[in-house]
């Protein structure tokens, strides 16, 4: 609390205390809580001690004693009291929310000690107000509950404005069936915001189309194409193609530059053949020039040679594997493909050729 609340405070304070017995007609009742007694009999006794304790400036026992009155029954006078010793105390927000409540459901009586109490409290209201920033919270729905920082204030619809400290504040809404909504709020010391909610209901899952399909006897399979998409099946048959004419590209490539390596290695070895004509081996001194270039040329050849029989062998494996996605993958059945196809495939292993032998009816 500022100096400046503080010295409002007081004067307030004094006045207030004069005013008690007449504010507090409806709770002059002397009794004794018993086991048996109502929570109203329960309330005026506390709210009694409550007053005492006031008087004898014990102001955090006077708050115990309104609190649990409060707590127990509702009136206007409970809520006056309980207000002004949370002021007291700094507790502010709440002596808002009491305060609040008192002026809301003061006695209309027109005596004059009750209505000049009335506007004693409505002063102190305003000297809180000062200090705090008040929240309007209109939501469109009823029955939500609503925490401001984490804490439960109640459900909607709200009685009253909420009251809070100056700063971020976070206010939820919680409600079976509908999103969560959360919402960082500036508030300033005296201000009043007045905040529009409206909760989302949670997205319902319908079960109504698979219930359909399968009323129908219709079902998907792994090779069925739907009606909106690419299948795997004309994936698969693609990728395949691909790597096949990939595997025949390199394989042919290399191929062909392994060939014309071994064409320039033979031309190499004529060389050096006919230029030492009287050595028989004419490579056998390592530091002859040509012969090292004939040497790295057949490596060159050789390599070539490699890489075209992988990108060959993988060729044949892409393409046996596309065809046989083609041949059995499954399909969804149509009324031009009744006749179910029968087919045979044999493969071809020999010491000249690989291949495959496909027999019967497509």
């Amino acid at each position: 609390m500022t100096a400046e609340f503080l010295r409002h405070l007081g004067p307030l304070q004094r006045s207030l205390n004069l005013a008690t017995a007449a504010v507090l007609l409806t709770a002059t009742l002397h009794a004794t809580p018993t086991p048996t007694s109502s929570a109203r009999d329960q309330a005026v006794v506390h709210f009694n001690e409550g007053n005492e304790a006031f008087r004898r400036g014990d102001t955090h026992q006077a708050y115990k004693q309104y609190k649990t009155a409060w707590e127990l029954h509702r009136t206007f006078d409970i809520a006056c009291n309980l207000g002004r010793a949370e002021a007291e105390l700094g507790k502010l927000t709440q002596a808002a929310s009491h305060l609040a409540y008192c002026l809301d459901h003061f006695s209309s009586s027109p005596q004059q000690d009750l209505q000049a109490a009335r506007r004693r409290y409505a002063e102190l209201f305003a000297t809180v107000r000062t200090q705090v920033s008040s929240l309007r919270l209109e939501v469109a729905q009823d029955g939500a509950e609503v925490f401001v920082n984490g804490t439960s204030i109640g459900t909607t619809p709200l009685e009253q404005d909420v009251f809070v400290l100056p700063g971020t504040q976070l206010v939820e809404l919680e409600l079976d069936g509908y999103q969560r909504v959360r919402r960082e709020i500036p508030a300033s010391a005296g201000e009043k915001r007045r905040l529009e909610l409206q909760l989302v209901p949670l997205p319902e899952v319908s079960a109504a189309a698979p219930l359909r399909a399968h009323q129908n006897g219709s079902s998907t399979s792994r090779g069925d194409v739907p009606s909106h998409g690419v299948s795997a099946r004309s994936i698969a048959l693609v990728s395949g193609a691909v790597l096949t004419a990939a595997g025949a590209g390199v394989g042919l490539g290399f191929y062909l530059q392994g060939a014309k390596l071994d064409d320039e290695a033979s031309v190499l070895r004529e060389r050096i053949e006919s230029e030492s004509a009287p050595n028989p081996n004419p490579c056998a001194d390592a530091a002859a020039a040509a012969c090292g270039q004939l040497n790295a040329t057949i490596d060159r050849r050789d390599r070539a040679w490699t890489i075209s029989t992988v990108g060959f062998v993988g060729m044949g494996v892409f393409g046996l594997g596309t065809l046989a996605t083609w041949l059995w993958w499954p399909t969804a059945p149509t009324e031009s493909s009744r006749t179910q196809a029968s087919t045979t495939l044999v493969p071809v292993l020999s010491g000249h050729q690989l291949g495959a032998a496909i027999s019967g009816t497509l």
